[in-house]
């Protein structure tokens, strides 16, 4: 039985620096979503999905297990997942999107039935565009209808065609200017604006995207790379640069700074400087975070390897 500490205990005890842990261990979480009006929170990890509610693990989706049996599945309950690889989530008022390493589920989130399924590789994100919600899978582009009817993008805006079947790793809206960037999983990253589209970046290899402040960030393998409309930055590490590391895994924008993942701890960027978010230069070092989450006022950080932490900033 998993033992995870009380999040009632974390958010009252933890204080800027320090880190808490509470337990998932052993799993890569890949993606946290969050609904503050339920008090809930939603780890996808590479062993299905937990739900916290009100500060305690209220329900699992594991996935299927392998019988042995010529390679035979089967589902360990009626709410399962399709796969216990889950890559990407989103939550709608009724519904919870999980999407795997080869399938959309759509979870009641009511009942915890499987309501839909989709076969998908690898869905990479979703985004949500009027009535309709954008997905990005390894197969292309396509959109859910308000009848969870699943359809190529190119169905919602013909000019988008070379999308349908464009493997892409990532999606991302920029609100101040209504863009939608697509990250290509080939290489590179398309700008969609209301008239046209382009690409940009050539065949760099894109691992994360976010936004700060009036700017779009990504995080390639080796760099982090700063868009502010009208031209592109490129940060390395030393001797070229002040990047504090040669590997970086995720940006997510933390409100007052944009906080970078790489595989020496995180770091907050403020367009100038990059400063560890921990005084200890080791905390996380070997952890290695890929998911981050804002909670209010706190911060959770998904792991690849040793579940989720939690910090609250000193108020």
């Amino acid at each position: 039985m998993i033992k995870v500490l009380p999040l009632l205990f974390l958010l009252i005890s933890l204080r800027l620096a320090a880190l808490e842990r509470f337990n998932i261990p052993d799993v890569f979480v890949s993606a946290l979503v969050s609904d503050e009006a339920r008090k809930e929170v939603w780890v996808g990890t590479y062993n299905g999905i937990y739900v916290f509610r009100e500060s305690k693990l209220a329900v699992t989706y594991p996935g299927p297990e392998f019988t042995g049996i010529s390679g035979k599945i089967i589902l360990e309950s009626s709410s399962g997942l399709s796969s216990r690889f889950v890559t990407s989530l989103m939550l709608t008022d009724k519904f919870c999107l999980a999407g795997t390493d080869r399938s959309l589920d759509i979870i009641d989130r009511e009942t915890g039935k499987q309501e839909k399924t989709f076969q998908r590789s690898q869905v990479s994100g979703f985004l949500q565009l009027g009535k309709y919600i954008l997905c990005a899978s390894f197969d292309g582009l396509s959109y859910l209808d308000e009848n969870l009817e699943l359809a190529p993008i190119s169905h919602l805006k013909e000019n988008l065609a070379p999308l349908d079947y464009t493997p892409i790793s990532g999606i991302y809206f920029q609100s101040p200017t209504r863009n939608i960037w697509v990250v290509l999983t080939n290489g590179g990253c398309v700008k969609i604006s209301k008239d046209d589209q382009k690409k940009y970046l050539g065949n760099v290899r894109i691992k994360s995207i976010s936004g700060y402040e009036d700017k779009v960030c990504f995080a390639a393998e080796d760099s982090l790379l700063v868009f502010n409309g009208y031209s592109w930055q490129r940060i390395r590490s030393s001797p070229f640069g002040n990047l504090p590391s040669k590997k970086v895994l995720a940006v997510f924008d933390g409100g007052n700074s944009l906080l970078l993942a790489t595989d020496t701890g995180v770091y907050k960027y403020d367009n100038v400087l990059f400063k560890p978010l921990f005084e200890d230069s080791d905390i996380l070092n070997q952890t290695y975070v890929r998911s981050f989450l804002k909670v209010g006022k706190n911060l959770l950080l998904g792991t690849q390897k040793n579940g989720i932490y939690l910090v609250k900033e000193d108020s």
